[in-house]
């Protein structure tokens, strides 16, 4: 048994879908447990995502029988225990979580080729990610959406800026969760007509249904000291037919994202790109780099592999 230590108080972001793909990919070969004062005899349900974890006191954790890999850690709690293995996400993690002051660096599987520049000994595995669709033809009511997060990583004031330089049938529709603190001091001041607005429900995978309603997925993301791979709405969007347009210093990394869509550098490329539609050949090689690069029971060899 491997056990998926989950201890994020976000509800929402990638480590939270990360711990949730791993599960459904591992299936029973899978536990997901929370660091806790004490054990509890039941389960909980971790959103509306359909999997359960348990909350296990520390010393029980010390007892249990298989390897146990921190998936999403606590930015007020080390969570780290001897002998753990740990997921890698990006670098923003050394300045929030405790635990990478006390890890094994041994003991890293990284979700990025970029994870190997912190970690040279880690293991590169690409994201777990189960797929929603079967095919690729849906109706696309929206030209394009953006399922990221509404905030300033995501650089989503470039996308209202380009909206203001479109038609309305070409505009991208907002639908990440809001950063609403950003909103309010610093979006409603720009754009003083933006509609704050609700993000879609937090069900698995809803990421994908909403990028199956248009043609193209915006997500302008840029992490310092980190890109170039995949990110859960690309491959969300790739999963639906749905053609991402990423910014350029994220797909300037070395990686496969750059091979995912467009990228542009700033709101006029972003808008010239969104004047367009996607090419039927783009949709096909996003699809087929889905099924085989992020392959559901390859993922779970590879996890098996390492941990075992």
């Amino acid at each position: 048994m491997i056990f998926l230590m989950y201890n994020s108080p976000w509800s929402v972001g990638g480590s939270t879908t990360f711990t949730v793909h791993l599960k459904k990919v591992l299936g029973n070969d899978a536990r997901i447990i929370k660091l806790g004062k004490r054990t509890e005899s039941h389960k909980r349900a971790l959103g509306d995502y359909g999997v359960k974890y348990r909350i296990m006191s520390a010393e029980d954790i010390k007892r249990l029988d298989g390897p146990i890999l921190l998936t999403a850690s606590h930015p007020k709690i080390d969570c780290y225990l001897p002998g753990m293995y740990c997921v890698f996400h990006d670098p923003n993690e050394f300045r929030i979580y405790p635990h990478w002051k006390s890890a094994d660096k041994t003991r890293v599987i990284c979700i990025r080729k970029t994870g190997l520049t912190y970690f040279p000994k880690a293991t590169f595995i690409p994201h777990p990610y189960v797929r929603s669709f079967e095919n690729i033809d849906h109706v696309r009511k929206h030209h394009a959406v953006s399922t990221a997060r509404f905030s300033a990583v995501k650089n989503s004031d470039m996308i209202l800026e380009a909206n203001t330089q479109l038609p309305t049938s070409k505009q991208v529709k907002c639908l990440g969760e809001p950063n609403r603190m950003w909103i309010h001091y610093t979006i409603l001041k720009r754009f003083p007509d933006f509609k704050t607005h609700t993000s879609f429900p937090k069900v698995f995978n809803q990421g994908a249904v909403e990028c199956s309603r248009a043609h193209w997925n915006v997500d302008l993301s840029i992490f310092k000291g980190d890109g170039g791979g995949t990110q859960y709405t690309l491959l969300e969007a790739m999963d639906a037919g749905c053609v991402p347009i990423m910014h350029e210093e994220w797909t300037d990394w070395d990686g496969p994202a750059i091979n995912f869509g467009p990228s542009i550098s700033d709101v006029k490329g972003l808008a010239t790109v969104l004047k367009s539609t996607p090419s039927k050949e783009q949709i096909q090689r996003n699809w087929s780099y889905l099924g085989i690069a992020h392959n559901p029971k390859r993922i779970a060899n590879e996890y098996i592999k390492v941990l075992r």
